[in-house]
């Protein structure tokens, strides 16, 4: 039983980063990076910002949306692989079960959600 809480908690985890990263791109799209505040996407993603600050550094790496964990689940994913799984195999499987992620993501990009705004290097916060 204890498999299946960390499951949910870590799923749990995974889309409330998610829900941050697609605030982030719909606001930055709608109103430009330097008019968006960590606030404001945090309410959008109906969290906290302390919780906000759980997941990114700043509204730029929400923005991003890059997630530090993703390659130590890769590997562990990959380690997890049956042993008589030829390698090529084991890549292949554990590319399959990581696209959920990126779909969620990307449908973002196919319904506008693109900023032509360009983001400065300066603005962190």
């Amino acid at each position: 039983m204890a498999t299946v809480t960390a499951g949910l908690r870590e799923r749990k985890k995974l889309a409330t980063r998610q829900a941050l990263h697609e605030a982030a791109l719909r606001l930055v799209a709608d109103h430009g990076l330097d008019a968006v505040s960590v606030d404001d996407i945090a309410e959008r993603a109906d969290v906290s910002p302390r919780t906000f600050f759980n997941y990114f550094a700043s509204k730029v790496d929400a923005v991003v949306g890059l997630d530090p964990a993703a390659p130590r689940r890769m590997c562990d994913a990959f380690a997890g692989r049956p042993a008589g799984e030829s390698p090529i195999e084991s890549l292949r499987a554990v590319q399959r079960g990581s696209p959920r992620r990126w779909r969620r993501s990307r449908s973002c990009g196919r319904s506008g959600c693109r900023s032509s705004t360009p983001i400065p290097s300066s603005s962190s916060s």
